[in-house]
């Protein structure tokens, strides 16, 4: 391995807890299963939330199957981007502080957050379908290229957390490699992904795929891959938290992604101690390429006073 300091630093991390897969750059964490149904519960209301907004004249079970039941209407949603994110809109803020809360409270109560001295606000809530789409996978920096998170923009410090929740993760998996090299031209921010193909060909692949009920944490110089092999959609969880230890190839580049971290204490009070609100109503987009850098939505914070 090049980096032998960035893998001891995520042993270090995840010391202690249900590791049920373990690479240099990628370890699984098995989550207990009254904490993974609540994640679960929660995402589905934030879904469910959007899809009455917009549908009123329709009926909508809340159930397990809901991606099953109402795929159509789920993928005519306006709030979720060419990305696959689902945006937090007016309509469903509020349940969406709910699901940062149960997020915040199972990393706080695995020791996580002693780790971290900054952590990504707003999570993303990420639905892909696995149907091939000639547009938007060939987008420069779309997922279904291999690709590093740095080179989307990510601090090269910030530990990448994804969790796999509702649908067909058989048909919209990731796909995760170790690159043999990695120069330090390619440990920043790419305009395309294609550009890191040199360090791409030489990658070897992990044996590691989603489960439901395991939380992925990787290095953001570890490559990966959305696979979609037909029709079906897949609902992940995915946030970033700046390591305190930080390493010597932390600082090989700079990156703008530090503009969506918020300190740790701060991060782990939304929802609780503070709510997140915004007046953007479900039906505005501003139809930009969400990259980790920014937000594509207003948000304003609201202290719950004591």
């Amino acid at each position: 391995m090049q980096f032998p300091d960035r893998f001891h630093r995520l042993e270090q991390i995840t010391q202690g807890l249900d590791v049920v897969l373990s690479f240099n750059l990628l370890k699984s964490i098995q989550l207990k299963e009254a904490l993974f149904s609540r994640i679960t519960s929660a995402v589905t209301i934030y879904i469910w939330q959007s899809l009455i907004s917009f549908f009123p004249d329709k009926c909508f079970t809340l159930s397990d199957n809901l991606l099953g039941a109402y795929a159509s209407e789920i993928k005519a949603l306006p709030n979720i981007t060419p990305n696959g994110l689902v945006l937090p809109k007016s309509e469903n803020i509020l349940a969406y502080n709910s699901l940062h809360r149960i997020v915040a409270k199972t990393f706080m109560d695995l020791g996580l957050d002693r780790h971290f001295s900054a952590c990504q606000f707003p999570l993303n809530v990420r639905l892909i379908s696995g149907a091939p789409n000639q547009t938007l996978d060939g987008r420069p920096r779309s997922a279904t290229k291999p690709h590093a998170d740095v080179w989307a923009g990510d601090p090269a410090g910030a530990i990448v957390f994804m969790m796999p929740i509702l649908g067909d993760i058989d048909k919209v998996g990731v796909h995760f490699f170790e690159a043999e090299n990695f120069p330090e031209k390619y440990q920043g921010r790419l305009k395309d992904f294609n550009e890191g193909h040199a360090v791409a060909e030489t990658a070897v692949k992990y044996d590691a795929s989603f489960k439901l009920g395991e939380m992925i944490l990787f290095d953001p110089f570890l490559l990966h891959q959305t696979q979609k092999r037909g029709d079906g959609l897949r609902v992940s969880l995915d946030f970033r938290c700046l390591a305190k230890q930080e390493l010597p190839s932390d600082r090989a580049q700079p990156s703008d992604g530090y503009r969506i971290l918020f300190p740790t204490a701060d991060w782990l009070d939304y929802g609780t101690g503070r709510l997140v609100v915004t007046s953007e109503p479900l039906l505005e987009y501003r139809g930009t390429d969400h990259s980790t850098v920014g937000y594509e939505v207003a948000l304003k914070t609201l202290r719950i006073a004591d």
